[in-house]
Formats: C-alpha cells, sequence, structure tokens
C-alpha cells in the first residue's frame, strides 16, 4: 500500500512499516491474501475482495486492513512507491464520467457508508471501525511469528 501524505513523513527512504490504518491512495495486493480471503470456489461480486454492497467504498482500506490481520497477513506502507489522486476529474468534469458532483458525492458517500458500516459491523461512528482493525492488529503483533505483508 502507499503512504499518503501525512505517513510518508514517518517513513525513512525505502523503508516500509506496518500499520492499523492506512489512507485510500493505491493498494497492491498479494494474490495468495487476496484468496486467502475470497470465495474462490464460487466467485460473485458479493463475495469478492469486497461484499458488494459498500458502491462509494466508504473504509474498504479499513476493512481489507482487518481482513488481513484476522487472516494472519500484515498491512504496511512503504515510501518505495508514490501515488496521487487526481481529484479535477470528479471537480470539473463530474458530467463527462457520468459521477455525482464532488459534494453530492461526499454527501452519499458518507451517508451511504455510514449505513453500510452499521449494518454489516454494527458500528455507529468511523473511529469504532477504525478501533475494531487496530484491536485486531495489536493481537496481530501480540500473537504471531510469521509476517506476511498484503
Amino acid at each position: 500500500m502507499f503512504p499518503a501524505l501525512g505517513e510518508r513523513y514517518l517513513l525513512t527512504n525505502n523503508s516500509t512499516m506496518y500499520f492499523w490504518y492506512i489512507h485510500n491512495h493505491a493498494l497492491l495486493l498479494r494474490r495468495e491474501f487476496l484468496e486467502s480471503i475470497m470465495n474462490t470456489s464460487n466467485p460473485t461480486f458479493m463475495n469478492s475482495i469486497f461484499d458488494g454492497t459498500n458502491f462509494r467504498g466508504y473504509l474498504t482500506e479499513t476493512e481489507l486492513i482487518a481482513k488481513a490481520y484476522a487472516n494472519d497477513w500484515a498491512a504496511a506502507i512503504t515510501s518505495s512507491v508514490y501515488a496521487e489522486e487526481n481529484e479535477s476529474y470528479l471537480l470539473e468534469k463530474a458530467d463527462l464520467i457520468k459521477t455525482d458532483k464532488f459534494q453530492d458525492n461526499a454527501r452519499h458517500y458518507l451517508e451511504e457508508g455510514r449505513l453500510w458500516m452499521r449494518q454489516k459491523y454494527g458500528f455507529n461512528s468511523r473511529w469504532s471501525m477504525q478501533q475494531y482493525a487496530k484491536h485486531l492488529y495489536d493481537l496481530f503483533f501480540k500473537g504471531t511469528s510469521k509476517i506476511r505483508v498484503s
């Protein structure tokens, strides 16, 4: 996973660090990790990497990190690569790419995402979801001898 602006200041040149929270820029995932969390015998959009009901991706990076630590994998950021989102398409050309305007998208992202999180996990806040991932992170580093980076 690539570091967001804030996390990159925690890393030295060409270093990698394990984290329980990673901002959603771009993800690099090992095939073995994906196979370990997916239903590969009968794949559908509902049992793939994500559950298929979180359309705008609210906290998907946190869910993926929790799945990693719960399945004996680790999540890390690295300074070896850099990614940056070009928001100009959403800000200036929403009509051309047939999506909601930025403000509408942000509102739907939060409203739909909070509903998804409540229905799937029973959490009422983003902090609860992040604490869930942090708890799994803590358990992973207290009780495992093997580390695999997802």
